[in-house]
């Protein structure tokens, strides 16, 4: 289980009741492969155009899961970088399928935007109504995968 409260961090616990533990995001270096936290639906996002942005950068593995797990897995420094762009650019997301991931990664360390370097705004009625896509990443990482994703 990984959980926040803003100002306080994230924590994560084992489900049988174990001790919890800080988590941070992972530094990740220029060059260094970037892990990549990706939709199992692949018709969820751009996927491949998605890789082959960061792939300027180093290597690219992708490891696939549901839902705001994505977020856990960035907050937990178990990937670098999470990012949502829907192949159809009116979409926009509902805000109850990323404010407590992204709430957790931020509270990790983790950089949240939209795909413009926009803070995600969850005041804006059940959507991300001004929000382009999501970038989550490490810190060291955010600013250039803005750059790449942008194209």
């Amino acid at each position: 289980v990984v959980a926040a409260a803003r100002g306080i961090g994230a924590m994560q616990a084992a489900l049988d009741g174990g001790p919890w533990a800080r988590v941070s995001v992972h530094p990740w270096r220029t060059g260094a492969p970037i892990r990549l936290a990706g939709s199992v639906e692949r018709a969820h996002s751009t996927t491949d155009s998605i890789e082959a942005a960061l792939a300027a950068f180093g290597p690219v593995s992708a490891v696939r899961v549901d839902s705001q797990a994505k977020y856990g897995l960035v907050a937990r420094g178990d990937a670098d970088v999470y990012v949502r762009s829907s192949p159809d650019r009116t979409y926009r997301e509902w805000i109850w399928d990323h404010a407590a991931g992204a709430l957790i990664a931020a509270e990790a360390g983790a950089a949240v935007s939209d795909l413009r370097g926009r803070p995600l705004s969850f005041a804006e009625g059940r959507r991300l109504e001004s929000a382009e896509g999501v970038l989550c990443a490490a810190p060291t990482l955010h600013a250039a995968a803005l750059s790449a994703l942008a194209g």
